[in-house]
Formats: structure tokens, C-alpha cells, sequence
């Protein structure tokens, strides 16, 4: 599979703010911007759910071979568009019941998703 790079990112990000009724093009945010965080933060101690679209696991700590892991973060499309595109911070979005997050873990896949955002951020 070839590397994600943030360029990409930045443009499915900037494809999706253009056209956000467009499915196909939210599903590709999203498709990209997970295998990112596979690729940069592998492991299997963050399960993110992203449904229907796509779940991954990622970041080192415990090994989850069955069941649900130890940490698990859910949230909808449109919400990580939003976290990524910085209209929805992490807080707000956990505080107003659009993110849910549990386990030891997800503390650091808060850490993984804004070295994702500055990266996404930083102008090359």
C-alpha cells in the first residue's frame, strides 16, 4: 500500500469542506486519513471507530487480540471531517456527545490526532 502524505490529506480535507453533501468524498477523507494514523502510529491499543465508514486499530501500549480492545473511540464522518478541518475541537465534540472515548489509552491518540492536525496545518 503506498504512504499517505498530509498533501493528500490536505486536499481531501479541502474536497470535502468544498462539496460536504458529496458521500464519495467524505468516505476518502476518511479512508486516507486513517491509513495516515496506521501508517504513522501503528499497534493495537486505540480501536477508532468511524462508522460506517472504517475502523482501525493504532498506537503501541497493551496488544488486543480479541474483543473489544482496551480503548475504543467512536465518532460519526461528518464529526472527523470536522475535527480535522478544526471547525470541532476534540473538548466540544466529547462534551456535546459527538465523540465517545473510553480506556486507558485514548488520552494518547489525542496526542497522535494533533501531531495529525499541526502536520496538516504546517504549510511545506
Amino acid at each position: 500500500m503506498p504512504k499517505v502524505t498530509i498533501t493528500e490529506i490536505r486536499e481531501a480535507i479541502a474536497a470535502s469542506s468544498t462539496n460536504p453533501m458529496d458521500n464519495e468524498l467524505l468516505a476518502n477523507l476518511i479512508r486516507i486519513s486513517l491509513d495516515y494514523l496506521t501508517q504513522e502510529f501503528p499497534g493495537k491499543a486505540v480501536e477508532l471507530r468511524v462508522p460506517p465508514l472504517r475502523v482501525i486499530q493504532l498506537l503501541t501500549g497493551t496488544t488486543h487480540r480479541r474483543g473489544t480492545p482496551p480503548s475504543v473511540i467512536e465518532m460519526s464522518p461528518h464529526t472527523w471531517h470536522k475535527i480535522l478541518s478544526k471547525e470541532l475541537t476534540w473538548e466540544s465534540g466529547v462534551n456535546n456527545g459527538l465523540i465517545h472515548a473510553s480506556g486507558a489509552h485514548f488520552e494518547s491518540f489525542i496526542l497522535a490526532l494533533q501531531v495529525l492536525i499541526s502536520r496538516n496545518n504546517h504549510v511545506d
